[in-house]
């Protein structure tokens, strides 16, 4: 979706450096209708012009050089683009991130929710003609499970077995009932044919893939580039553009420059690094939520935090769409729980911690001796952690510092590098935190909450804030296991409810960022967090300037 004419200063790096398992699936009425506005502004400026599809052309990309072509063995995220081109997945996400079939067909589970049997959409090929099949699934499930490393390795480890049935259909077995099945689907499919004889880690047909996406591989030439030319015979209809030509850049700023110079037509935003393409013309921008969450945690074993009105007046006390003007210009999506509000399974919802000083105030005078010092003090005071690896995070901290000294407390900024911000969070020395999570497509949120993942209970548990409840715990066990849609419905709904009424994290907001395009390119051009190059057999140019 094309965003407005604003742009950032400065960029903003994920705080925390481990990677969660999580997909807490986001959106929310703001960003509906941002992507709404983007989508009408894009159809009114291609109905002026009277352009209409054409087939031709060549998209042209940068990546990082590639060591492998195999996306289950690559944990490049720089190659990514390339593999949205050349492979599919069993299902793919649609605008409210709610599983949909790609190569799947359909699905169905048991009564218990342990068993899921899959069945696969009919004359679908592979690039070099061979009928694609279960048998593909099983093999690619069996690459994931033996490779050394994969980025998809968290997508099985729920899973205890798994089998053909026969060439349209396969049957996979839960340890138990587990909501995130279908989201852990969303891998890229192998051709098992083509790596017969246990040559799945052969560097030579590594590097020339055969997929079954919407174009297929022509050419690698060293130190340079990579070919692709439409594949006319892909189950969702052939391409418009052609040819795709990819580009091995070293670097984000390298590949920004050769955008500049029309050396390639498409660039990925570098995360919040807005003010970058501010002066850029002849182009179109489409913007688009990233599993980028940013909140305050605290650290429950201090006493002054256990006062649910304390972390309350600290919610009403922080203006956070202020936050997100002054440093990321209005690019990003207030929220109040870490879960995405325009998901398939919650109802839609206004903000409850909408910025109100004076009710911020009223809550910390109603929080009773708990506020005060222990030289009774009138203002509550805390100390705010916050790495000094994102700069911008560090300003963000100072300015909630002056927001809440509006409403009578005290907070003292503890700029620090990142192990050492990593090593407290580990060991509970801090009071709370400025963090975020970036989040994967698992649908579970126990590593955050579950009093069980708490680091003095499980070493290298990820509950820094040392928040125990048995009821969220609860919570959390019926989300992991609900799979029935109106269960998933409810199970998120109580969840969703809970974290708003309990505070464990002062949520502060999702961030955007936005993929740019050369404005010789028009058609369906809806980039998601998790598939850029989403319907890119839709997308086709109209230009002179290509045809030359």
């Amino acid at each position: 979706m094309m965003f407005k004419n604003k742009f950032l200063k400065g960029s903003g790096k994920i705080v925390i450096s481990v990677i969660c398992i999580v997909w807490i699936l986001t959106g929310c009425t703001l960003f509906k209708e941002v992507q709404e506005e983007g989508k009408a502004q894009n159809i009114k400026e291609e109905e002026s012009v009277e352009v209409q599809p054409a087939k031709g052309g060549e998209l042209r990309i940068a990546i990082r050089k590639p060591t492998t072509l195999n996306p289950i063995l690559s944990e490049d995220l720089s190659i990514q683009p390339l593999f949205y081109l050349l492979f599919d997945t069993l299902v793919s996400y649609d605008e409210n991130y709610k599983p949909i079939p790609h190569l799947a067909e359909s699905w169905s589970f048991d009564q218990e929710g342990k068993s899921l049997q899959i069945r696969l959409k009919d004359g679908i090929k592979w690039h070099d003609g061979t009928p694609f099949t279960a048998k593909d699934v099983v093999f690619t499930m069996d690459t994931i499970k033996k490779a050394p490393s994969s980025p998809y390795k968290k997508y099985i480890e729920n899973i205890s077995s798994y089998s053909m049935l026969d060439e349209k259909n396969i049957k996979i077995i839960y340890n138990q009932p587990f909501g995130g099945a279908l989201y852990s689907l969303n891998f890229p499919i192998l051709p098992a044919h083509y790596y017969e004889k246990g040559k799945v880690f052969d560097t030579e047909k590594n590097m020339h893939p055969i997929g079954t996406g919407p174009y297929t591989f022509v050419q690698f030439i060293p130190n340079q580039e990579i070919q692709l030319e439409a594949n006319t015979e892909w189950f969702q209809g052939s391409p418009y553009i052609e040819k795709v030509k990819v580009l091995f850049t070293p670097d984000e700023e390298t590949s920004f420059y050769a955008f500049e110079q029309r050396q390639i037509n498409v660039v990925e935003m570098q995360y919040g690094d807005w003010q970058k393409y501010s002066s850029m013309e002849n182009t179109k921008l489409y913007e688009y939520m990233i599993p980028y969450y940013d909140f305050i945690g605290f650290n429950f074993e201090m006493p002054k935090f256990q006062n649910n009105n304390v972390r309350k007046a600290i919610a009403y006390g922080i203006d956070r769409n202020a936050l997100l003007e002054k440093y990321y210009l209005g690019h990003g999506v207030v929220t109040d729980t870490p879960l995405f509000p325009n998901a398939w399974f919650l109802p839609e919802k206004s903000l409850v911690y909408s910025y109100d000083k004076e009710r911020g105030k009223q809550l910390l005078s109603e929080g009773g001796t708990i506020v005060q010092t222990e030289s009774q003090q009138a203002n509550f005071q805390f100390q705010l952690l916050v790495s000094n690896e994102n700069p911008v995070r560090v300003q963000i901290a100072e300015e909630i510092k002056k927001m809440l000294k509006e409403i009578g407390m005290e907070v003292v900024v503890e700029s620090v590098s990142s192990d050492i911000y990593l090593e407290r969070l580990e060991k509970g020395e801090f009071e709370a935190f400025l963090g975020g999570w970036k989040l994967s497509p698992i649908v579970d949120f126990t590593f955050a909450f579950h009093s069980s993942q708490i680091p003095s209970v499980l070493p290298g548990g990820k509950n820094y804030i040392r928040y125990q409840d048995s009821a969220l715990d609860q919570l959390l066990k019926e989300t992991f296991r609900a799979v029935e849609e109106n269960a998933v419905k409810q199970a998120y709904e109580n969840l969703n409810q809970y974290l708003i009424e309990k505070v464990p994290y002062v949520s502060l907001y999702f961030q955007t960022s936005a993929i740019v395009v050369d404005n010789t390119f028009y058609g369906n051009i809806h980039p998601t967090m998790y598939s850029r190059f989403q319907d890119i057999h839709q997308w086709f140019i109209h230009s002179s300037y290509e045809k030359e």
